[in-house]
């Protein structure tokens, strides 16, 4: 009966309030995803660069002056959207904004409270602000509600939202604002908790179409530690990936996860709506850690930009929530909003903008393999190795036919060849499947897959070479095992090889990989993917034949990794196996097991190289972790590159990263802005470069550029 009484009421007033709110021209166009689906652009194609703000109690606590203070701010330091939310946090459905105006009638959404005539209820002042803010050059990140209100017990014990009135909500929102710029984000804090929830924002998502006519980008806020991806991904109304990577300081999941949805299929542009806030409790233990400073809002704006992100939101512990004195505080605020809006990271954020800016745009990707990882003697670095391997990609083939003969391909060449004498009764119909690890967890590999297969027989020379040269979308037929990589997303690699039982391989920790655009699989930590039981057609299989190929397209983080690092394995542990192959340094190394060999398949068949240089290699210093992890990118024709390098460390990274003959190269200062010019080099090797402060707390961008684009300095303004 409610639900009648709210649709004829919506009915009987939509001629005098379906009607969109008024305002002044501007000179903001509506937005759009890129053709390449990787960052928003205008009607007109020029790059849209998200540099957002949390004024969340926006539309709920100031009042006309004090928006036109705050919006007139952060419009002067480069912002270009400010995110609100029309039912706030704060008790925004009950609590009366400063002139006294509630947002809805009996808190029913299905029922905004309106008036006729201008600035006489809560929504006149809505779209004041609206209108105030396009004026200035800002478009609006419109959220209509916050998510206690459909997801919490609000009102006699259930939450104010209903599918059928977020569909009409929806709709009454998206025409009254269908003439004005903003991008609407659903959600607001919450967790999907069931096929409900969804439906729930799916109805609110479809009256905004409705109403709108699918004029205005859409997305999806999350809890903290969460992505839209998680719940909405393949739904035709996300738009554009929306995380919260959190209240954190530290280079945690969550960044990882920009990543990793960055790589996801379909693809999507991806964005980081909520990382710590300036002034913060950080991880809201204010008592144990502390709040955030300056520097600490500054990491994740370069760590989500360089690892995927086509924007970054900017916050504020006091402006989130519009404190000021006489109003009560959530979570220790340090100062009034007021104040807080000078704090100097508020005015730092734009300086990623313009650096961003400042070099082509629609082209970049993330890549931190510009980094080389820290050694403490760089001495033996640039000494020549005999070693095959390199970070490039690769195609590794090992055989072995029934006479005994076996060899080791790469790139379609013969590496290295020998005779693995003996039968293979001693092989064990119990040893499971794994890529990029051992069984027990204690040699990972790190580095890209792209294409796996194995074979019940050994392919010669001259298929070996047809099969490197036709590149990694190709496989010879009737494989035992092929996994190529193509999921895009989940935790289950799968055989599409046709042959039998598939052996599908489960990933143990989805954090430890990324899905990549196109096909592949990054595994950035020690992961483990491994079939659950024995991966018996292979045994059975290669024991009736004798003989095997074992193939792989892979990219190696890098040619000091050791153990050796299991790529492929059948086996139990470290001692124990049928087959595995290996990176050893800068070789690659097959271990075999026969009746001839060790039960750890050894004497191995081994490319020339594997002694890795007498040099401690520390990941954690470069590329870091925590508080001080480096991340890198660049574009995709090589004409550029950056580094952010966290903390005045020296570091290393490859010159041929860029493809011009020599190499102009800058350091960038995030706190200020601005670009000192470092000199032009020859483009070759491995170069180390320190920033030109040691401090802690003082972050750097390194800028490599091709001399003969003659670009500008870092962040100049176009």
């Amino acid at each position: 009966m409610k639900l009648t009484v709210s649709l004829l009421w919506l009915l009987a007033v939509a001629l005098s309030i379906f009607q969109p709110a008024s305002g002044g021209a501007t000179a903001l166009e509506s937005l759009r995803v890129a053709e390449n689906q990787r960052f928003l652009v205008t009607a007109s194609g020029k790059p849209f660069f998200w540099l957002g703000d949390t004024g969340w109690e926006l539309f709920h606590r100031l009042n006309r002056e004090e928006a036109d203070r705050y919006l007139e701010d952060r419009a002067a330091k480069g912002y270009t959207v400010i995110q609100a939310v029309a039912l706030a946090e704060l008790n925004g459905h009950s609590d009366p904004n400063p002139y006294g105006h509630l947002p809805l009638i009996d808190q029913d959404p299905a029922r905004p409270a309106v008036k006729e005539g201008p600035d006489n209820d809560y929504w006149d002042h809505v779209d004041y602000i609206v209108d105030k803010a396009n004026s200035l050059g800002l478009y609006i990140g419109f959220l209509p509600t916050w998510g206690r209100y459909w997801h919490d017990e609000v009102q006699g014990g259930k939450p104010l939202f209903t599918v059928q009135n977020a569909e009409i909500y929806g709709q009454w929102l998206g025409q009254r604002y269908r003439d004005k710029h903003l991008i609407w984000i659903l959600g607001g804090d919450r967790t999907i908790r069931n096929e409900q929830d969804k439906d729930l924002m799916r109805a609110m998502a479809r009256g905004i179409r409705k109403g709108d006519g699918g004029r205005h980008l859409m997305t999806f806020h999350p809890r903290g530690g969460q992505g839209s991806s998680q719940y909405f991904h393949d739904e035709p109304w996300l738009d554009f990936n929306m995380r919260q990577n959190g209240h954190i300081v530290n280079f945690e999941q969550g960044y990882h996860n920009t990543r990793i949805d960055y790589d996801r299929t379909p693809i999507k542009p991806v964005l980081d709506g909520e990382p710590i806030y300036e002034d913060h409790p950080i991880r809201f233990r204010a008592v144990e850690e502390g709040h955030s400073i300056a520097s600490d809002v500054r990491r994740p704006l370069y760590w989500n930009l360089f690892t995927g992100a086509f924007g970054h939101t900017y916050g504020h512990h006091s402006v989130w929530q519009m404190w000021q004195p006489g109003r009560r505080p959530v979570n220790n605020p340090l100062m009034p909003w007021y104040e807080a809006i000078d704090q100097p990271g508020a005015g730092q954020m734009q300086y990623g903008r313009w650096l961003i800016e400042s070099r082509p745009f629609l082209t970049r990707v993330p890549d931190d393999s510009i980094l080389v990882t820290h050694h403490s003697d760089h001495t033996q670095l640039d000494a020549p190795r005999d070693g095959i391997v390199s970070t490039k990609l690769t195609h590794v083939v090992y055989t072995r036919d029934p006479a005994g003969k076996a060899a080791l391909y790469v790139n379609g060449a013969v590496i290295q060849s020998g005779d693995v004498r003996g039968d293979l009764s001693d092989w064990q119909d119990d040893f499971r499947l794994a890529l990029g690890n051992e069984l027990t967890g204690d040699r990972p590999w790190l580095g890209e897959l792209y294409r796996v297969a194995l074979y019940d027989r050994a392919l010669d020379a001259s298929q070996i070479a047809r099969l490197a040269k036709a590149g990694r979308d190709q496989s010879a037929t009737e494989a035992l095992v092929l996994y190529e990589f193509r999921e895009g997303t989940g935790q289950v690699v799968r055989d599409t090889s046709g042959t039998g039982t598939p052996l599908h391989l489960p990933i143990k920790d989805a954090s430890t990989v990324q899905w990549l655009a196109g096909g592949g699989l990054r595994l950035v930590g020690p992961s483990l993917i491994a079939s659950p039981g024995p991966a018996t057609k292979v045994t059975e299989a290669v024991k009736r034949s004798k003989a095997i190929t074992m193939e792989a397209w892979i990219k190696p983080e890098n040619t000091v990794q050791a153990g050796p690092a299991r790529i492929v394995t059948v086996s139990r542990d470290m001692s124990v196996r049928n087959v595995t192959l290996g990176q050893k340094a800068d070789a690659y190394e097959v271990r075999f097991r026969t009746t001839a060999t060790s039960p750890n398949g050894e004497p191995a068949i081994a490319s020339p190289g594997g002694e890795p240089p007498n040099v401690p290699v520390v990941p954690t210093s470069v590329p870091g972790a925590g508080r001080y992890r480096f991340v890198g990118t660049r574009d995709i024709e090589g004409t550029y590159a950056m580094v952010y390098a966290p903390v005045g460390r020296s570091f290393r990274v490859r010159m041929d990263t860029i493809t011009g003959a020599k190499v102009r190269v800058w350091w960038y200062n995030p706190r200020n802005g601005q670009a000192t010019e470092i000199g032009t080099f020859d483009n070759k090797g491995e170069r180390e470069f320190t920033p030109p402060d040691r401090g802690e707390m003082t972050d750097w961008v390194l800028v490599l550029d091709d001399a003969a684009k003659d670009y500008p300095a870092p962040g100049a303004r176009q």
